[in-house]
């Protein structure tokens, strides 16, 4: 999930192609509602800002929870937000701009399809 559009589009477009079914939100809060309809996701691929609720307090609520694995998109680059977000259990976190190889990999390494 994104706030951003176009990186929204960009990740359905990947995951799609791979065959793996998606289902998107636009915030924290959105998602958890998501994956409470959909208990079948493997993962989650979250940006780090976002309204409402976050990609720390998403992690943050999925913390010692069974369920997906979470990837965190970030624009910032710090690594003090990559060390929290793993922390928090992210097992991966991509800098924007990110390549679609990119985004492959990680997806592949985490779904199997």
């Amino acid at each position: 999930m994104d706030d951003e559009p176009y990186i929204r589009h960009l990740i359905e477009h990947v995951v799609t192609r791979l065959g793996c079914r998606v289902v998107m939100a636009g915030d924290g809060e959105q998602a958890l509602s998501q994956l409470d309809e959909h208990p079948e996701t493997n993962l989650i691929i979250s940006d780090l800002s976002m309204p409402v609720l976050d990609g720390f307090g998403l992690l943050e609520r999925l913390r010692g929870r069974p369920g997906p694995a979470v990837v965190i998109l970030t624009s910032r680059g710090q690594e003090s937000d990559e060390r929290q977000a793993r922390e928090l259990g992210a097992v991966g976190v991509l800098t924007k701009p990110f390549s679609r190889q990119d985004l492959l990999g990680i997806i592949e390494r985490h779904v199997s399809a």
